[in-house]
């Protein structure tokens, strides 16, 4: 077990180690994933030290809704909102301009972030008691393998002071597919759960290759 780690089923204590600054540990419908406050520079610091992750690697954003998303960018694009409105929540993570309430290591120096709504209902309601974004990559060490279960998240980030909210067995599918609106036509940056061409059909443009 992680030095630290916890296990609970309480929303409420996952709500407040996060609101403090800390780490936690929640489940997604694709595999579980670590979650700091993605406006809080000290607790995105902390996430990354936990993954080992580099700076140069920007971090995914998850929120409770398309209305929590628009606060978090400096342009909403039609394009987002049309995706948003027919795949959220689901796994579906949209590339766009951010403002300042997302902290710059969050997007690694960049101008845009990526964001999600996540379908798991404990992590949705972590969310909306929450009232503010959450960085979530996924729960491991960068380059191992990801959390399906809360018994194995507890030991994939070795170390970390974490909290680890049990929801069960993830379905540990594909990861969401990313696509950026950042740019025009839109461009795909990640295939994943979601198909390409689901995407096109409700966009009615073609989405580009990453070059």
């Amino acid at each position: 077990m992680s030095a630290g780690a916890r296990l609970t089923k309480s929303v409420d204590e996952v709500v407040e180690r996060l609101l403090g600054g800390g780490l936690a540990i929640i489940p997604t419908e694709t595999v579980y994933g670590i979650a700091a406050d993605a406006t809080n520079p000290e607790a995105i610091e902390a996430l990354m030290e936990a993954k080992g992750r580099g700076p140069d690697h920007p971090l995914p954003v998850q929120v409770f809704s398309e209305t929590e998303a628009r606060t978090l960018v400096s342009s909403w694009p039609a394009h987002a909102g049309i995706l948003a409105e027919r795949f959220w929540p689901g796994p579906l993570t949209l590339v766009v301009p951010k403002n300042e309430s997302i902290s710059a290591r969050v997007s690694a120096g960049g101008p845009n972030v990526g964001i999600r709504c996540p379908d798991h209902q404990l992590t949705l309601e972590v969310l909306r008691r929450l009232g503010r974004p959450v960085a979530v990559p996924s729960a491991n060490v960068t380059g191992q393998a990801p959390a399906l279960d809360a018994q194995s998240a507890m030991s994939a980030l070795p170390g970390a002071d974490l909290l680890v909210l049990d929801g069960g067995t993830c379905p540990g599918s594909e990861p969401s597919t990313v696509v950026s609106l950042a740019d025009d036509p839109p461009v795909l940056l990640r295939a994943g759960a979601l198909p390409i061409e689901r995407i096109e059909e409700v966009l009615g443009v073609r989405v580009q290759a990453l070059a």
